[in-house]
């Protein structure tokens, strides 16, 4: 599940509107969970986890492997990619403070090379990224906390040359939906330096022109505010009835 994005709508839960036909799918759920209870209670299902990970899914594997066709399969991937995601639940809290971070240091700047995303990341001040785990945050240790989210590094190519790097746009769902005024401190408010793209710099229309090779350093300026977005998800019904 994401967050929800500011503007984005969803439909709402309604007991009254919806609660028949979960009501209807909880009895044939029953009803198939009595006609195959032998087999699942035979059932030993290979998992891809082990440990407490397994107590949990093997219940849900099972069922899989029973209904058959092309469920057994995406059970076991859907079990892989959530106790993965599950284990990168420490690495969350700095996945967001990157991405506000990263906002800070992007500003309306359309590419930049990652070695001069960890520059500047290293010199916003109280950030973790000048002394991340022992030393200054690497461009491996960036594409792990960016992952869960989608984002991934790319070829940028800046007056001619190509780098590794990120580009405004990849980034800019996961601002939306994550880079939130609580996801960090206040260090997106302070100034800072930010870098433009070495070759090119953001001009009225948003676009972005070529420089020469002097004027294309790294120029200061003042960094934008982080956007105000809701910071809480919208409420949710738990959904659970009974008759």
């Amino acid at each position: 599940m994401r967050r929800r994005a500011p503007g984005e709508q969803v439909t709402p839960f309604r007991r009254r509107r919806h609660a028949p036909a979960l009501l209807d799918l909880r009895d044939r759920l029953h009803e198939w969970v009595r006609a195959n209870q032998a087999k699942l209670q035979d059932a030993d299902p290979e998992l891809p986890v082990e440990d407490r990970a397994a107590d949990c899914w093997e219940p849900l594997v099972a069922v899989a492997d029973v209904v058959g066709g092309r469920w057994p399969g995406l059970a076991r991937d859907a079990c892989r990619a959530m106790t993965a995601a599950a284990a990168g639940d420490a690495e969350f809290s700095f996945g967001e403070r990157l991405l506000v971070d990263l906002r800070a240091v992007f500003g309306e700047v359309p590419a930049l090379w990652t070695a001069a995303i960890i520059e500047q990341l290293a010199k916003l001040d109280e950030a973790p990224w000048a002394d991340y785990y022992g030393q200054r945050i690497t461009d491996r240790g960036i594409a792990k906390l960016l992952r869960p989210y989608g984002i991934r590094s790319r070829d940028v190519k800046l007056n001619d040359v190509v780098r590794k790097g990120y580009r405004r746009e990849d980034l800019y769902d996961a601002w939306q939906r994550y880079a939130t005024p609580s996801a960090t401190s206040a260090t997106s408010a302070t100034e800072q330096h930010r870098p433009w793209s070495e070759g090119y710099e953001p001009v009225a229309d948003g676009s972005a022109q070529e420089l020469s090779a002097t004027e294309g350093n790294l120029l200061t300026s003042e960094v934008a505010q982080v956007a105000h977005v809701a910071d809480d998800p919208p409420a949710h019904d738990p959904g659970w009835w009974s008759r």
